[in-house]
């Protein structure tokens, strides 16, 4: 007996803004630096998405590899213009690396690092000395991350990993960006280490210690459990944030203009084939992709012009018997397997179904409300109804723009709805989108 190939995981959806699958979840797991800041300034687009997530779904938990104390990053996202209104609470990987540091407390330490991580050791009692001299290294980052690389660090870590000290690395990170330039950070020097022999400890993304307490975090937030099903994760790192959340098994939102935007993007523009490429390099997969974090809400006033293929909305219906008694009086379709429940028990279906062309409705009302949006033109469409849907379902109703047709201001549009993962309604539409300048 041969064992079975996991399927590969679906490539991941292009979407316009967060609005577009804000309501599959309750809860965001969201990275920091360069996600709503590059170290410089904030993302204003990005801490928008964020308060409205708040406003109309549940907590933002901001997620950092930063290996600070995460009260002492708070000052910092200030001083960026991250408006406390776009989050909940805040986790660091130094949150979680103090706990290990306090297991190996009094040390001694060597210590690896600038000034300003000096609150990651506070109160902790360790006993810094010369590496010589240490069990083990605590390492924040380069001490003068503006002109230092790792190969400055290369003999002292070569000394250390003939001694066989373990390193506990605060930061993950391997690099960050600042303003348009990419910094080196702690992971950095854990890989030289690694490469080295030397043995390293780490807590924060990709590694279950941070996502254990962002967890926790959300969850006291909500005053109950968290179905993992309904958290998503955001991040612009695919050997951090996007492996982080692959390893917990959570859906990721991957932000392409981030520190990966040399090969995720061509010429400034999210492609299938180059988020593809950047994704398999990695190893990774994601659930969903974005240039970068916005809110996107569709009012209505995409124009032709404003259009890329790949990019898509979703949204979930919940079928109540009203709906079904509704759609027929709306209709004039009686049929008793949809409003006769004595009728339908006889059937296959041993139950009442809802109409095929339900599914349809929450297709087109998806279209005008969200993708195109106001004043397109539904000019075909076919379905394909592959299960039924039934009172009490939770229908997920996506469209995806798959082909645009300059000329003539079409745009070609794959429809689905889904009960759970299983294809009930499949098809392909066409819609005339109006030209940028013309009145709706």
């Amino acid at each position: 007996m041969t064992d079975t190939p996991e399927a590969a995981p679906a490539p991941p959806a292009l979407i316009a803004g967060l609005s577009d699958i804000a309501d599959r979840y309750d809860v965001l797991l969201c990275d920091v630096w360069g996600v709503i800041h590059n170290g410089r300034e904030s993302f204003p687009a990005a801490c928008e998405a964020l308060i409205k997530f708040r406003q109309r779904r549940g907590p933002v938990v901001l997620i950092s590899n930063s290996p600070r104390p995460s009260a002492d990053v708070v000052a910092q996202l200030d001083g960026l213009g991250v408006p406390r209104e776009a989050w909940s609470a805040f986790v660091t990987s130094g949150d979680a690396t103090r706990a290990l540091l306090a297991e190996r407390s009094p040390g001694p330490a060597h210590r690896m690092g600038p000034q300003r991580d000096d609150p990651l050791f506070a109160d902790l009692g360790l006993d810094f000395v010369d590496a010589d001299k240490a069990s083990f290294l605590a390492v924040s980052g380069l001490e003068n991350d503006d002109v230092e690389t790792p190969e400055h660090y290369r003999e002292r870590l070569q000394a250390a990993a003939d001694r066989k000290l373990p390193m506990i690395c605060a930061n993950p990170d391997r690099v960050v960006q600042k303003g348009d330039t990419l910094i080196y950070c702690a992971g950095a020097l854990a890989d030289l280490y690694t490469d080295l022999g030397g043995e390293v400890i780490m807590a924060g993304k990709p590694y279950a210690a941070i996502y254990d307490l962002a967890v926790a975090e959300a969850e006291a937030l909500r005053g109950g459990a968290v179905k993992r099903s309904r958290v998503l994760c955001i991040g612009d790192g695919l050997g951090t944030d996007v492996l982080g959340a692959n390893n917990q098994a959570l859906d990721v939102l991957f932000i392409a203009k981030g520190i990966h935007a040399a090969s995720a993007l061509v010429d400034g523009k999210l492609t299938d084939e180059s988020l593809g490429k950047a994704l398999a390099e990695h190893g990774v997969h994601a659930r969903w992709a974005s240039a970068d974090l916005a809110w996107g809400e569709q009012t209505g006033e995409l124009a032709f012009e404003d259009l890329q293929i790949g990019w898509a909305a979703e949204t979930v219906r919940h079928v109540e018997a009203t709906d079904i008694d509704l759609f027929a009086k709306v209709s004039g379709d009686y049929n008793p397997i949809h409003v006769d429940e004595a009728f339908a028990a006889t059937t296959v279906f041993k139950e009442r179904i809802a109409h095929g062309m339900l599914s349809g409705a929450y297709i087109s009302a998806l279209m005008a409300s969200r993708l195109p949006g106001k004043g397109s033109v539904y000019l075909s469409q076919n379905l394909r109804f592959l299960r039924p849907v039934r009172i009490g379902a939770d229908v997920t109703v996506r469209i995806e723009v798959i082909a645009l047709d300059e000329k003539k201001a079409h745009a070609t549009l794959a429809t689905t709805c889904k009960i759970g993962r299983k294809l009930a309604v499949d098809g392909e539409a066409t819609v005339m989108v109006p030209r940028r300048g013309t009145p709706t």
